[in-house]
């Protein structure tokens, strides 16, 4: 099937810096800051001349600096704003998430370099949570087990790749996530949506 397509397969390895904002906020706890980093391994198979089946895994650092924290009340964990006995909250989500896209190829030169757009979902599982906060000036330190730790959401992504080779390009990327899946079985947290640029370098596995 392959044998008369350019290129067999596509790699990516790199990582991506990551800037989120929330939706759906139930208890409109304000968002002060929010960032990330993750590494990024993707392999794209290619379906057609200009169409590609990818997957991969990613493993990513997050800190939400948020105006709120975890709690259980009642045997139920809930997510609501802080009051005045707490201050300096925020909380690291560390993850790894497997990613399912279709990269729709735009553009191509000769020389290999093209424009593309990804449009897909992903699955991912959440590793660690833990959320820093002061009570009355008391520094405490929280692992918390959330109600759902495997979320799923949808990705959008564009970009280039810039060719060094016919076998080796620079992919420069913008994307967009969003976080479909509630933390909390009751849904009265938040979702993100997360805003990120990539770099990485692209390997073609075969030549024409």
């Amino acid at each position: 099937m392959f044998c008369c397509l350019r290129s067999e397969a596509q790699i990516d390895i790199g990582f991506q810096l990551s800037n989120f904002t929330i939706k759906n906020n139930f208890n409109k706890a304000k968002l002060l800051s929010a960032n990330g980093f993750s590494t990024t391994f993707n392999i794209f198979k290619r379906l057609d001349k200009n169409v590609l089946l990818g997957t991969g895994f990613n493993s990513n650092f997050n800190k939400f600096v948020i105006d709120g924290i975890f709690f259980k009340r009642n045997a139920e964990l809930v997510f609501e704003p802080n009051d005045n006995t707490i201050k300096n909250s925020y909380i690291n989500f560390n993850s790894i998430s497997v990613p399912l896209k279709f990269k729709f190829l735009l553009f191509e030169t000769e020389k290999g370099s093209d424009l593309f757009i990804n449009f897909g979902g992903y699955a991912e599982y959440l590793f660690s949570t833990e959320q820093n906060y002061k009570k009355f000036d008391v520094e405490k330190i929280e692992k918390i087990r959330l109600d759902r730790n495997t979320l799923f959401g949808l990705n959008i992504d564009y970009g280039m790749n810039f060719a060094i080779t016919k076998e080796r390009k620079i992919l420069f990327a913008n994307g967009f996530s969003y976080q479909l899946t509630s933390f909390l079985r009751n849904g009265n947290s938040f979702n993100p949506l997360n805003i990120y640029l990539k770099l990485a370098m692209t390997i073609n596995t075969s030549k024409d």
